[in-house]
């Protein structure tokens, strides 16, 4: 039986997005500037799934600039303090899987446990997947970093420079097959899933290279249609073609959110396809939770492709600069041989 809270907290959040759509219309995502990602502030682990999009819409419409969340408990355990905190409580939903071990079918036998330790043993060998059944879903709040007195700016948080951005989306590009054509005359910008290629107008076009870099963002989110093997056969109005848009947006406040990329001017967004989303999620707020699910693939995908092509240029960087210095301490010993 699935949990009241939980699914109180998902239709809250279904009325204040369909608010959100229905007031600022096409400006919806903007200022989605939550860099990093929002994770845990004690663990740094990465919220996923319907608590991603939780933190980060909520962090915008409160204005929040930091990426951490602590429980009220983890404040009190580290000596620190809210300040103007009240009512500022962000609902995150926390899953419970009952965890068998191999053979065991009584319920006696259980072991109640988190999310987190689900994916330690999962990690670690000590289980797998079919070792647990879902239990149940609990609530918990969380407070933004803002809010905290004593919070100092992460050190370990990693600016991107526009550079660094781009060129972690070219790497992600290069990793999963994708061209990116800038053409002359052209104004639009979409994906075209036959040559799984990215059109673009000329840099010129775009009001920066944040407004370049959100769009790309927001195409490569499309593009992994391919790698997720996705289905994307909706013609262009119908509902399945909406329901694309709406991943893709999402997905893409969620990769411009990890790298840093300013979303305050978004080129994206096509009232008409807001005003769907607006009515499909009213009929049905699964419509919202559904296309969240799919937003958190792609941005996961994304990720992982992108670091890993920025590793492997590391890797290399590393080995030509060893070879370098290899053959520089070979033609040094070559010369006191003289």
């Amino acid at each position: 039986m699935k949990n009241d809270k939980s699914e109180i907290v998902k239709q809250q959040l279904a009325e204040r997005f369909i608010h959100c759509l229905d007031e600022k219309q096409a400006e919806w995502s903007k200022n989605w500037r939550t860099v990093g990602g929002a994770c845990n502030g004690i663990s740094n682990r990465k919220y996923s799934g319907l608590n991603r999009f939780l933190l980060t819409f909520y962090s915008q419409e409160e204005k929040y600039e930091g990426n951490r969340f602590f429980t009220f408990n983890q404040i009190k355990d580290k000596g620190y303090h809210l300040e103007n905190a009240k009512g500022k409580g962000i609902p995150i939903i926390y899953p419970m899987f009952n965890y068998f071990k191999d053979g065991a079918t009584d319920y006696s036998d259980r072991k109640l446990v988190g999310v987190s330790k689900k994916s330690e043993m999962i990690r670690s060998g000590e289980a797998t997947e079919s070792n647990f059944k879902w239990a149940y879903a609990s609530v918990k709040y969380v407070f933004s970093e803002d809010l905290v007195k004593e919070i100092e700016k992460d050190p370990q948080q990693h600016i991107y420079s526009n550079d660094e951005k781009f060129e972690f989306l070219k790497g992600f590009m290069k990793e999963t097959g994708v061209e990116l054509y800038q053409s002359k005359i052209n104004v639009r910008c979409y994906y075209d899933i036959n040559k799984h290629r990215i059109v673009l107008p000329p840099d010129n076009h775009f009001f920066n290279k944040e407004s370049l870099l959100s769009t790309l963002a927001h195409e490569i989110a499309h593009s992994t249609s391919k790698g997720l093997e996705r289905e994307v056969t909706g013609e262009f109005g119908s509902e399945e073609y909406a329901k694309e848009e709406l991943r893709a947006e999402i997905a893409s406040a969620y990769i411009c959110a990890e790298l840093g990329i300013d979303t305050s001017i978004n080129e994206n967004n096509n009232v008409a396809y807001i005003q769907s989303w607006s009515t499909a999620i009213k009929d049905n707020y699964k419509y919202l939770e559904d296309a969240v699910k799919d937003a958190d693939k792609i941005c996961n995908f994304v990720m992982e492709k992108g670091e890993f092509h920025q590793n492997k240029s590391i890797n290399r960087q590393m080995k030509s600069r060893d070879i370098s210095e290899s053959k520089n301490s070979l033609e040094k010993e070559h010369d006191r041989d003289l």
